[in-house]
């Protein structure tokens, strides 16, 4: 299997940990603590759903900055985006008096010696 899917279903599975433990606080537990004015239910929820939760925000921390070097590895491969990636494409620069390296000269936008020698 490819990283990307794979980086993206486990993030979508963290978030949707981490989502679900704030819905079942803010919908279940928050409004009975809430009318017996008590923090109790609140601290033994907690007690019970901040490893898990935490490990799952650390899970989509980690696998959100895997998948930006992935996207921007990808960018930068392909030579960016409408020139996005531009700035961090690095590119061989020639002396304008010597022969470009590609064989048959420059045709296309993609050569490494940019800008292109004239003929």
């Amino acid at each position: 299997m490819a990283p990307f899917p794979f980086l993206v279903i486990v993030h979508a599975l963290a978030a949707t940990v981490w989502t679900g433990g704030h819905l079942v606080l803010d919908l279940g537990v928050l409004p009975r603590a809430l009318r017996e004015r008590s923090a109790e239910r609140i601290r033994d929820f907690e007690a019970i759903f901040e490893p898990l939760g935490l490990t799952a925000l650390a899970i989509q921390v980690i696998i959100a900055l895997a998948i930006a070097f992935v996207v921007v590895g990808a960018l930068i491969r392909l030579g960016g985006v409408l020139g996005w990636a531009g700035p961090f494409v690095l590119r061989r620069r020639m002396d304008p008096n010597s022969p470009c390296p590609v064989e048959g000269g420059c045709r296309t936008t993609s050569c490494p010696c940019r800008p292109c020698p004239s003929p």
